[in-house]
């Protein structure tokens, strides 16, 4: 077929440039990230698919130690999420 020898990348190993520390398992991954003040997020979904949720009780979470926030559709009502300047998306409340 013409124009394949112009294709001798196709099925070749290609040598990548993070390819080394992560095979030496010294690779930094956002779970070894810890700055100060930093939280964090847990997200809890149902478990049941097409379920209809009637009512979520949140009073065990918010007696757990360091829980800052917790956020359910009611309270994310009339939020829309927005892309800024710098490409990362914000919660932005109207």
């Amino acid at each position: 077929m013409p124009g394949l020898e112009k294709r001798k990348w196709i099925g070749a190993p290609i040598r990548r440039k993070e390819d080394p520390r992560l095979l030496r398992g010294t690779g930094v991954y956002t779970h070894d990230v810890s700055l100060p003040g930093m939280m964090h997020l847990a997200a809890v979904r149902s478990p049941h698919a097409h379920g209809r949720v009637r009512r979520i009780d949140c009073a065990g979470a918010k007696a757990m130690p360091g829980v800052r926030e917790i956020l359910t559709g009611k309270e994310l009502l009339g939020a829309r999420l927005m892309l800024n300047r710098a490409g990362y998306r914000n919660l932005v409340r109207r």
